[in-house]
């Protein structure tokens, strides 16, 4: 019995051994736990070498674990350089642990280094409608995960909104994420209009005129901005890239718009034509294009599809209605993702490829044609 070097690829491994029975090995690079395990960082300080043991439960994975252990290792040299000794009585009284809020401050400073800002306010947003009974917290248990997912069902929040509000907290929560029971994702949605009510739609969007009720009477949205946030739409765009737009992004000279990276979903600036149609659309001015947001883009969409006797999908559908015609009606692909501004073609393909019945035919008939 004795504590063995541990060893893991792409981890600041220094110093920290892990106790075992009967190992042969001098290093320990995978390890399973069936019960309580201990891990041991040794550190040197003025050529003095010490040494600190945490003990942690079978739900902790070994990764996880180790990392926290390597997290601890300038705060135990700063310590030990301080007082001279990491005696656990006296940490215990030292040093204070951290708390939910604290990983969480900390996961927000980190991310939005390369996050859009769009996704700093939604993670905001998540924090303090989900996640503030936790923020005293300094141990989240699976009990407490599980019961914000059932307490997140019980809202009628779905699958995907479930996941999205988890992921940033797997991050930084140690425990056994696959003990926590989280619903299953659908299968995606596809599109399976015919070309007629493709057309009434497009041309639905073109036509909307909106005489805001005394319900809406706030509403900014008025006459022909709803209008030209569709021709946007049309053309592929998410609608968090199109309200974000600045007047600075345009390019009336050269005829191109650009989303900029911080407002676009894969972290990349892209340049799209500014055709006619979209040019008579855009007001001059400074500042942000439309001066809406996308709960009311989502409220007009809804309100046109009732008045038109279609069926209710969502805004973000649009872009998969361009997509899928534009592949149906022979663009290829590689078109089809510089549109939707995909950063890898592969990507495009994944959603796309072998989706309708229409583009499976169109590769059999012409295999069959050529062979003929």
């Amino acid at each position: 019995m004795s504590y063995i070097k541990v060893d893991i690829p792409e981890l600041d491994t220094r110093g920290i051994y892990l106790w075992l029975e009967d190992y042969a090995g001098d290093t320990v690079t995978i390890f399973k736990p069936s019960g309580e395990y201990k891990l041991q960082i040794r550190i040197r300080t003025n050529g003095k070498l010490t040494k600190k043991t945490f003990k942690f439960p079978k739900s902790k994975t070994f990764r996880k674990a180790v990392e926290q252990v390597s997290d601890k290792r300038l705060d135990l040299k700063s310590e030990y350089g301080e007082r001279g000794t990491l005696r656990p009585e006296k940490i215990e009284i030292k040093l204070k642990a951290k708390t939910f809020k604290d990983n969480w401050d900390k996961y927000i400073k980190d991310i939005s280094l390369t996050a859009r800002v769009g996704s700093i306010k939604n993670f905001e947003s998540t924090y303090k409608t989900w996640l503030t009974p936790w923020e005293n917290k300094t141990e989240i248990t699976i009990e407490d995960a599980q019961e914000l997912v059932h307490k997140m069902l019980d809202e009628g929040k779905s699958a995907n909104t479930i996941r999205n509000i988890l992921a940033p907290v797997k991050t930084f929560t140690f425990i056994n994420w696959k003990e926590v029971k989280i619903p299953k994702l659908p299968e995606p949605r596809t599109y399976n209009w015919d070309i007629k009510d493709a057309k009434k739609l497009v041309k639905g969007m073109r036509d909307y005129q909106f005489s805001p009720s005394e319900k809406y009477k706030g509403d900014r949205s008025r006459g022909n901005q709803m209008q030209s946030i569709f021709e946007f739409l049309l053309r592929g765009r998410r609608v968090g890239e199109v309200l974000t737009l600045e007047h600075s992004d345009i390019d009336r000279e050269r005829g191109l718009y650009t989303v900029r990276a911080e407002n676009s979903k894969s972290a990349s600036t892209h340049k799209y034509p500014l055709d006619d149609e979209l040019l008579v659309k855009i007001p001059e001015g400074t500042g942000l294009i439309f001066g809406t947001t996308a709960v009311t883009v989502r409220r007009h969409f809804a309100l046109l599809l009732k008045n038109l006797k279609l069926p209710q999908i969502h805004v973000h559908d649009i872009r998969h209605m361009t997509a899928t015609i534009s592949l149906e009606s022979g663009v290829p692909i590689a078109d089809v993702s510089r549109m939707l501004g995909h950063k890898d073609i592969a990507t495009t393909e994944r959603i796309y490829t072998d989706k309708t019945t229409k583009m499976a035919k169109r590769a059999t008939d012409g295999f069959l044609n050529a062979i003929r």
